[in-house]
């Protein structure tokens, strides 16, 4: 999905995003493996707009930032954990050009 924009009460900006990593392998049989896995990322104010106007869902991109851990409790009570990657930059890459 392209990113997500929301405006804090205090004219600040949010924005996240959905990133896949993907690995493939070979499994001892020599069968291909591949794992794809989801990572929260969020950006604030001058560069969450930076982020929605250049980044949109298919695009591979660099992402510079940290991990953050946070913990929260569910509507139900129970206590969850969150990971997201607070990034302070993200560069869209080129698409490689196939010459034919």
């Amino acid at each position: 999905m392209d990113p997500e924009i929301v405006e804090l009460p205090n004219n600040g900006k949010l924005a996240r995003l959905r990133v896949a990593t993907s690995e493939n392998y070979r499994d001892k049989d020599g069968n291909w493996i591949s794992n794809t896995t989801w990572h929260n990322v969020i950006m604030w104010n001058a560069n969450a707009e930076k982020l929605a106007a250049n980044v949109k869902k298919g695009d591979r991109v660099n992402i510079i930032g940290k991990i953050d851990y946070r913990s929260y409790v569910s509507t139900n009570g129970d206590k969850k954990l969150a990971v997201d990657i607070v990034a302070h930059e993200c560069k869209v890459i080129p698409k490689p050009v196939i010459a034919e």
